[in-house]
């Protein structure tokens, strides 16, 4: 999960989840006591209006139901049923609304409360035993009062849906807010990326929106990043020109010493190294201007460079006759410098150019954010440890001209572009395989 949004709106979820969850359970579980202390409560209010209505006449029990403000006594099957049994668990009164006669009864002790919930027969039971002082001494019952539980499973299961529906409903509008205020918070950033984007394009040099002061410090490294990087080419670019001004001048000045000599073996011999020293020279300053390219290079379409280089190849290989082709859908851009691309172009040509025999190919590709270019002849192919060449100072025939920097110097361009070079045996001749980041 590489997105902060993501991050953030993941982590927003699991918690206002974790709330809901945590909150509703809590509340669930406080209802479900506070109903049951008050289906207690009122069975408790029951028998005291039950043991209102006793009248014990020398020692005979009676019970006037009329005077219990409880309709549902004297209906039968009304799912409230209330009995009173002596000490010995028999039954002395049973209201009108038992649909049978009930059993013995266990005794409760006098003052002794006993509510029980009766999962297996769905029923709240609470009993309740007192003593009642008759002539012939005192005399013990207990009240026996139960319910169905239905109509108390009703009421709760209603409640866990409004309780349930109250509470997501208001978390799914909390999760459209949080939406709603990522998206204010992601702006900054979006905007940061946004002008960094038009710096690589070129459109822009530094980084001058207005941002949050959580991103200043941010800000501030880019913008001095970017600063550096401009003195740093730039004071490059001025030892590049002093080099190339102080030794050009000497070494013209030693060539000119020697033409106009007697044209001595030893004349010639430092005109010679002269011009290889001026070659050296020059390799040597695009060397290092690959070293002090860009940081953020804008894109740069292929077809332009390609076309001009094989234009270049066409009158270069003249005597030869090569087929030069191009394969190529558009024009596909790439982050490299424009003169670091013709300079890339241009060597592994003129490589191919000097080895073909009739062929030169040129196959360019995209996928997956990557531009391939391949680059095949006829030639007799590369040699042993063909990925040496690759190194600086070798190359595959040291009786051609050059230092064998080119490959050299390619495989520097596409390594600092953050690309890839590879040199590939392809049936007959030799093809180079070059990726580069698309622009």
């Amino acid at each position: 999960m590489n997105s902060i949004r993501l991050r953030l709106l993941f982590v927003s979820l699991l918690i206002l989840l974790a709330f809901v969850l945590i909150t509703g359970f809590a509340l669930q579980k406080a209802n479900q006591t506070s109903a049951l202390q008050a289906q207690e409560d009122r069975m408790q209010g029951l028998v005291y209006a039950l043991m209102g209505a006793i009248e014990i006449d020398d020692d005979n029990f009676a019970l006037n139901a009329g005077e219990v403000p409880e309709p549902r006594l004297g209906s039968p099957a009304s799912g409230l049923v209330a009995t009173v049994a002596d000490a010995r668990g028999r039954l002395v009164w049973q209201s009108a609304s038992a649909i049978e006669p009930g059993g013995e009864q266990a005794a409760a002790a006098p003052g002794e409360w006993r509510f029980r919930v009766l999962d297996d027969q769905e029923r709240f039971s609470l009993a309740f035993g007192f003593r009642w002082l008759a002539e012939s001494g005192a005399q013990l019952y207990s009240i026996h009062v139960s319910e169905e539980m239905a109509p108390f499973l009703q009421r709760q299961a209603q409640f866990r849906r409004q309780l349930w529906l109250w509470l997501l409903v208001p978390a799914a509008l909390l999760l459209l807010v949080q939406l709603v205020v990522l998206a204010w918070v992601m702006r900054p950033l979006k905007r940061l990326a946004r002008e960094v984007g038009e710096i690589e394009s070129g459109e822009d040099d530094r980084v001058d929106g207005v941002y949050p002061r959580e991103l200043h410090g941010l800000q501030g490294a880019l913008n001095t990043l970017l600063g550096q990087e401009r003195s740093r080419q730039q004071r490059y670019r001025q030892a590049l020109d002093d080099l190339a001004h102080s030794l050009k001048t000497p070494l013209a000045v030693i060539r000119n010493l020697v033409h106009s000599g007697a044209g001595s073996a030893l004349e010639r011999d430092i005109a010679e190294q002269s011009e290889r020293m001026e070659l050296i020279v020059a390799r040597q300053l695009k060397r290092a201007a690959v070293r002090s390219q860009h940081l953020l290079s804008p894109p740069v379409g292929l077809r332009e460079p390609l076309e001009a280089t094989l234009r270049s190849m066409r009158k270069i290989y003249a005597d030869k006759g090569l087929a030069l082709r191009l394969e190529m859908q558009g024009d596909p851009q790439v982050r490299v410098d424009r003169a670091d691309l013709y300079e890339l172009i241009g060597n592994l040509l003129d490589n191919a150019c000097k080895w073909a025999r009739s062929l030169v190919e040129i196959t360019i590709a995209e996928a997956n954010a990557l531009v391939e270019i391949r680059i095949r002849d006829d030639g007799p192919g590369f040699p042993a440890e063909a990925a040496r060449l690759l190194e600086r100072g070798l190359r595959a025939d040291s009786l051609r001209e050059g230092q064998g920097l080119g490959l050299a110097l390619v495989n520097e361009i596409v390594t600092a572009a953050g690309g890839g070079i590879e040199l590939v045996e392809q049936g007959e001749g030799a093809c180079v395989r070059l990726t580069l980041p698309a622009g």
